[in-house]
């Protein structure tokens, strides 16, 4: 290897320091450029500017300025123009560095260039004939390293680099298992840092629940919904399940609060004010169903509920009458019964008629109660009627004149950004009374008349039982005067008008069936009078010495007529 660096020899040296005056000699005329911004023509004839590599003359030499002002190539074009660069291009480098340069000059420049290449290729091969043994020496040394190398791979022992290798396995799984479980504590240490992590970031939603029905079970219902809107706003990352389920419980607890919130509603005694504030909570808790048609809904079933508890308590004491009226009839029976099989004289013939009498008033007296409870079935009917349909409709044009609209709708704007514009505001007025225009005045103007015609028919049908005997008692009257009264009330605001054209022809109707039926008890009346008229005989000064008598009949028909007129009160 030492022999191969042998010292060039005397006229290798003498070449290049002859090649060296040379290079001095052709830039006698450059030095005074600067140095790094010149680069030699290999074709002798000067040098080159290195940002422009354009030939350096005496013209640009003696303007320096010009040639600081130049511009540089662009890269593509550069690399064509290097000759050291692999994608030189001897047309382009003749056309951009010597393009100013006359053919003398470029012929004696390819002259020198072959010059140039004829003298190294002697040099080459000089310094091969001069250094031939270094060569063959350094060929000799590779070989030897290389075949040393080859025998070293194949010798299964080599230079005991398996037994190396076997015992520094045998380690490596000695370490693994050794250090194995702190690996895995570190893996799982890792896993309950990043879970604590997580918990801590999230630990406001794991409250929640729990936050959520504090908040509630302590009434402060308005603190339960921030809490639960701030729940909806949170992004939770998709892979994590447990948070997912926490959602799903919160969601949970608040169904259960809405379900507690719309049974709130079916309290009887529940005031307009915490209406309003049940129906804003369920508002913001964005509800499947409108809260005011579902407390609407439950308003007007408990008026028919109340309905159906009158008729069905009336039918209870009809039915306890009726028993009653069987019982005597019964008990009356097995008296007469008695008395016939006790007796076979002829003061039996009297207690007959007696008993006879006895059953008639007894009759009489069972019939006037069953009127009774008639007409109290029907003023009961009619004060449920006065009491909650003017209430249900004030109610429902409070509902459809906005004003629980714009109850949601300020609440929603309290939420929002405080710089919002106003034209925005006014949008979202809109939207929000819009939300209960999925139902109208007329959806609830024929609930109304629903319950009315409800009402019409119970009070009908009681009506036509009225017995016509007891005519002249105040029953009927009565009832048509609560009749008169409750069309009163529900005029004007109080009621849908529809309702009310209902509640006149109710009234109409009734008052049409009672003068009918006075019309024939008088006809009647007249009737059994007229069979058993009496003749008053006068005295011989009032008669002036007539033979007639005077009739009891007009006198008995001005009564039957006074008697029925005052019942029509005009």
């Amino acid at each position: 290897m030492r022999e191969a660096r042998a010292a060039p020899s005397i006229q290798a040296l003498d070449q290049k320091a002859a090649a060296a005056a040379a290079a001095r000699k052709a830039l006698s005329s450059v030095q005074t450029l600067p140095k790094g911004v010149e680069v030699l023509d290999p074709l002798g004839l000067g040098v080159m500017d290195n940002k422009s590599l354009r030939l350096i003359t005496e013209a640009s030499i003696s303007s320096p300025v010009s040639r600081e002002k130049s511009q540089g190539l662009d890269p593509s074009m550069r690399e064509k123009v290097i000759y050291s660069s692999p994608r030189f291009d001897p047309k382009v480098f003749l056309s951009w560095v010597h393009k100013d340069t006359s053919a003398a000059d470029l012929e004696s420049g390819a002259l020198t260039l072959k010059t140039d290449l004829k003298g190294r290729t002697q040099q080459k091969k000089q310094l091969v004939k001069e250094n031939f043994d270094c060569f063959v020496s350094c060929k000799t040394t590779i070989d030897d390293i290389e075949s040393k190398l080859r025998q070293i791979e194949d010798d299964p022992e080599g230079a005991g680099t398996s037994h190396l290798y076997s015992v520094t396995q045998k380690i490596s799984g000695v370490a693994n298992r050794a250090f194995e479980p702190l690996f895995e504590r570190q893996a799982q240490a890792e896993k309950i840092r990043s879970v604590q992590g997580m918990l801590q970031r999230f630990r406001t939603l794991f409250n929640l629940p729990s936050a959520i029905r504090g908040n509630i079970r302590k009434g402060e219902y308005d603190l339960a919904v921030r809490e639960y809107q701030k729940a909806k706003s949170i992004v939770l990352p998709s892979h994590v399940g447990i948070l997912k389920r926490v959602l799903e419980e919160v969601e949970k607890v608040m169904h259960e609060f809405r379900g507690m919130l719309y049974k709130s509603m079916e309290d009887p005694h529940l005031d307009l004010a915490e209406l309003e504030n049940i129906v804003r909570l369920l508002l913001e808790l964005e509800p499947e169903t409108d809260p005011v048609w579902h407390y609407l809904n439950i308003q007007n079933g408990r008026i028919h509920g109340l309905f159906e508890k009158c008729t069905v308590d009336h039918e209870v004491r009809m039915e306890i009458l009726q028993n009653k009226i069987r019982d005597k009839v019964l008990s009356d029976s097995k008296w007469r019964q008695l008395q016939q099989e006790s007796n076979k004289s002829l003061e039996v013939d009297s207690a007959i008629g007696d008993s006879f009498q006895d059953d008639q008033l007894s009759s009489s007296f069972m019939v006037e109660e069953a009127d009774s409870l008639r007409a109290t079935y029907i003023r009961r009917l009619s004060a449920v009627l006065i009491q909650h349909v003017p209430a249900f409709w004030r109610l429902a044009l409070s509902v459809f004149s906005g004003k629980f609209a714009k109850a949601a709708a300020g609440n929603a704007l309290a939420d929002s950004e405080m710089n919002a514009k106003s034209g925005a505001n006014k949008i979202d007025d809109k939207g929000a009374e819009a939300k209960y225009t999925n139902h109208s005045l007329d959806e609830v103007a024929s609930m109304a008349c629903a319950t009315v015609s409800v009402f019409d028919t119970k009070v009908q049908n009681t009506f036509r039982d009225f017995e016509e005997c007891n005519i002249l008692r105040p029953f009927m009257g009565d009832t048509i005067k609560e009749i008169a009264k409750a069309c009163q009330t529900l005029e004007g605001k109080d009621s849908s008008p529809t309702a009310v054209k209902m509640l006149h022809a109710l009234h109409t109707e009734m008052t049409k069936l009672y003068i009918l039926r006075l019309c024939s008890w008088m006809r009647v009346t007249t009737k059994e009078v007229s069979k058993h008229e009496t003749w008053v005989t006068l005295s011989t000064l009032e008669r002036n010495k007539s033979p007639y008598a005077i009739s009891c009949l007009p006198l008995e028909f001005r009564e039957i007529t006074i008697s029925a007129m005052d019942r029509i009160e005009l």
